[in-house]
């Protein structure tokens, strides 16, 4: 189905969307966010079906089984839509109470998983034995891997009762072999404790399973970033021999975990031993195992290593989708260790012929480019960046109109004004909203009068942009075959404010319907489902911004994709801290996603992602203990959020597009950066900006700030934002205080003066991210899931 014909289907819901009053809602969405289900329920007021239901829900979610099936009792006849979850959600509350009875009684004919794990357990419970059996064995054979690992784990408990040891431990074993990040393999192995107390002899069985299936379950583990449990597995299997295929996979995932735990000196051995292995094996995991090995011995400082591991991925590998990867991290070997600019332009142009799909072929070669400019060769550069026509990708908003601007920006250096205006407005109708385009805008205002630069800039935001598919003006009526009680329950779940059964509500209505992701996001948009709703459009259907953003088309599911949750505490945050709020929810949106108990791999917690050590120091006296709870209560860690980046500002004197680089990678290191490089224009200081992740975070919080104020904002005579090209900003200077007069027959000689209140240290980081480079130029490691992506 082509994307005019799926879109020409896709309106907006017709019914309502409204919240349905359900008490103090503000907060009862609040605690939702937060999974605090006890104090979400005790801040429902009304008595209303809807309202009871909801607290229903949450009492199951808090475990107060009784108060939860007292909920809804009764409740089926008055909210028929809702009939099958009433009665699946208070037969679990009756199970878990002991009333297995009732609780069978309940679930009896409602359909779906959830009903029938209810069923098996009660039947269990019961002593009706044989159906149990045929229920577990049901949930096996679903094929769901939500319900295999609870049918696996209930038959072992029925062979456990009936004495079958060796049967039950056949069962367990599968559960911890195939499902063991599961809940219920926690359980099993408990279980398997109690099984081998009475059968101690079975106890080789479950120790002794074999090098391949350690390997195995050590994989599942990875998948689900187990990383210590990966570690203590595998370390075991050091002693054995292996052939070469499983020292392949043994010694990839051992030094990969070891990686991800930041434990590079003991994992890049492994990860070397792995490469060999795999070579030999020739296992699919070489060419995983000499990208990994390359970035390792990169980070470890053998640059020659790494740059062989990468020739050697592409020489070996060439049509592997890390082979462009490996081509890139070369380019950034040829240029910064061996100062081989030449060089580096002759790899760049074969890796363009033989990689022109590669996603990150455009990097390697605009690398090139840069390097050209910082050295004043700009015909070079230009013949460079025109490398960039040969490429056939898709559309990035990462990178979207960089090679535009600086074509265009070279023009500009070459005294060609027309030639550059046309460039520059080629970059903002290319991605309007985009990094270049604000880079474009301010130089546009410069070059061709800022009543022109306007006028055109509002014209393209208010026009489809000739760079992408078109989407229909208007819509059309939602797909038939999705009209009907299935939708009905979804909205009316989301209306509700229930994240978790209004997705898996979408997902039941929307089952054999492929690409109408849109539906969902209105719904969980209206519903103030942020989290999920705004990422359909950023992650799943990214060409939204195709939509020119003022449009009668566009602006909806712009303001889908930029929504602005916790607008009080933004508001009174930014006000209190002297910044725009609207520079503040991009921060939120970029860090956290609007998700407020969000926490990263190295504890960067809440909306704004604060470390522990930060939030401390931001915060001011009476505002009590800050421990990583309280970081996740919104209010709270947006004052603090808001607090630090003016904090940023003040102690740096940047730019205020500089902002987000200080907040990543701490202020210290944006002072450096500014001492070393602060005479460089702004679009090229961005550019050089030695840490890779600082770097994106500057382009993408700034255009989230831009996008925000163009929506949100009051209406502007700059449609975008107008970027100073200054790094440095001067201080304004503080007005001096007149010294008070001593009051007039009080003594004041020979008096102490007070003391003056000690100043703040300030933090030595902004987030866990940012970590000193052993030297001091751009990281070559570029982050990238070990999940396979997508061409």
């Amino acid at each position: 189905m082509t994307l005019l014909l799926l879109l020409a289907l896709l309106a907006p819901p017709r019914p309502a969307l409204t919240p349905i009053k359900l008490g103090q809602d503000d907060a009862l969405r609040a605690e939702i966010a937060l999974k605090r289900w006890r104090r979400a329920a005790d801040q429902i007021t009304q008595r209303t079906p809807h309202a009871r239901f909801v607290r229903g829900w949450l009492l199951s979610q808090a475990g107060e089984d009784a108060e939860a099936a007292r909920a809804l009792a009764g409740l089926e006849a008055k909210l028929p839509l809702l009939k099958g979850m009433i009665r699946e959600i208070s037969g679990q509350a009756l199970l878990n109470t002991g009333d297995y009875a009732r609780a069978l009684e309940r679930v009896e004919g409602v359909e779906g998983w959830p009903a029938l794990r209810v069923r098996a357990r009660a039947l269990r419970e019961l002593g009706r034995l044989d159906e149990a059996r045929a229920a577990y064995q049901g949930l096996i054979d679903s094929g769901q891997a939500s319900e295999i690992h609870v049918g696996l784990l209930g038959l072992a408990r029925l062979e456990f009762d009936r004495g079958g040891f060796e049967a039950a431990l056949t069962l367990l074993l599968r559960l911890d072999q195939e499902h063991p990040t599961r809940w219920t393999a926690k359980e099993g192995r408990a279980l398997v404790k109690a099984l081998l107390l009475r059968r101690p002899q079975l106890a080789l069985r479950w120790t002794a399973r074999g090098a391949e299936a350690w390997i195995e379950r050590a994989e599942r583990l990875a998948k689900r970033h187990w990383s210590e449990t990966v570690v203590d597995s595998l370390t075991p299997l050091l002693d054995e021999e292996l052939d070469d295929a499983l020292t392949c996979r043994h010694r990839y995932e051992l030094g990969r975990a070891l990686r991800k735990l930041r434990r590079w000196k003991e994992g890049t051995p492994h990860l070397k031993v792995a490469v060999e292995a795999c070579q030999r094996a020739g296992a699919t995991l070489a060419p995983w195992a000499l990208y990994l090995y390359g970035q390792a011995a990169e980070r470890m400082g053998d640059e020659d290593a790494a740059s062989a591991s990468h020739r050697a991925l592409l020489e070996r590998h060439p049509s592997h989708r890390l082979s462009d990867d490996a081509g890139y991290f070369e380019t950034r070997h040829l240029i910064e260790d061996r100062q081989d600019l030449k060089g580096a332009w002759a790899w760049v142009k074969a890796l363009v012929a033989s990689h022109p799909q590669g996603d990150m072929v455009p990097d390697a070669v605009f690398f090139v480019a840069q390097s050209m400019i910082l050295a004043k060769r700009y015909k070079d550069a230009r013949e460079v960046l025109s490398l960039d026509d040969q490429l056939v990708r898709d559309f990035s908003h990462r990178d979207g109109g960089r090679a535009l601007y600086w074509r265009a920006r070279l023009d500009q250096l070459q005294g060609r004004r027309r030639a550059a205006i046309s460039g520059f407005e080629a970059t903002i109708t290319s991605a309007p909203l985009g990094w270049y385009a604000l880079l474009a805008y301010s130089r546009l205002c410069d070059l061709a009068g800022v009543k022109a630069a306007r006028r055109y800039t509002l014209d393209a935001l208010k026009a489809h942009s000739a760079y992408g598919p078109q989407w229909p003006q208007g819509g059309g009526p939602v797909p038939e075959a999705l009209q009907g009680e299935a939708l009905d329950r979804a909205r009316l779940l989301a209306r509700l404010g229930l994240p978790q059964p209004t997705q898996r509500a979408l997902k039941q209505a929307m089952a054999g319907h492929e690409g109408l992701e849109l539906i969902s996001a209105v719904i969980l948009d209206a519903a103030g489902m942020h989290p999920i709703s705004h990422n359909i459009l950023r992650r799943q259907r990214p060409e939204f911004r195709f939509l020119a953003p003022l449009s009668d088309v566009g602006r909806p599911y712009w303001r889908i994709a930029y929504p602005t949750p916790f607008k009080p505490a933004v508001e009174a945050a930014a006000t209190a801290a002297g910044v725009d709020p609207r520079f503040v929810w991009g921060v939120i949106r970029e860090e956290s996603g609007f998700a407020p108990a969000a926490e990263s791999f190295a504890n960067a917690v809440g909306l704004m992602q604060l470390i522990l050590p930060t939030g401390q120091q931001m915060a001011e006296p009476g505002e009590g203990r800050i421990t990583k709870a309280r970081l996740t209560i919104p209010a709270l860690n947006i004052k603090l959020g808001a607090r630090f980046l003016a904090y940023v500002q003040e102690t740096t004197s940047c730019n205020p597009a500089l902002i987000p680089a200080g907040y990543n990678a701490g202020a210290g290191a944006l002072k450096r950066w500014m001492k070393a490089r602060g005479d460089l224009p702004l679009d090229l200081f961005v550019e050089t900006i030695p840490y890779e992740e600082a770097r994106g975070y500057v382009k993408r919080v700034i255009a989230s700030w831009a996008t925000y104020t163009l929506l949100y904002g009051p209406q502007q005579a700059d449609p975008l934002l107008r970027l100073s090209m200054k790094v440095k900003v001067k201080k304004a200077k503080k007005p001096k205080k007149a010294k008070p007069k001593a009051a007039k027959g009080k003594a004041t000689k020979g008096k102490k003066a007070p003391p003056k209140k000690a100043k703040k240290a300030p933090p030595k980081k902004a987030s866990p991210k940012k970590t000193k480079p052993k030297k001091a130029k751009p990281k070559k490691t570029k982050p990238k899931s070990d999940a396979v992506k997508k061409k």
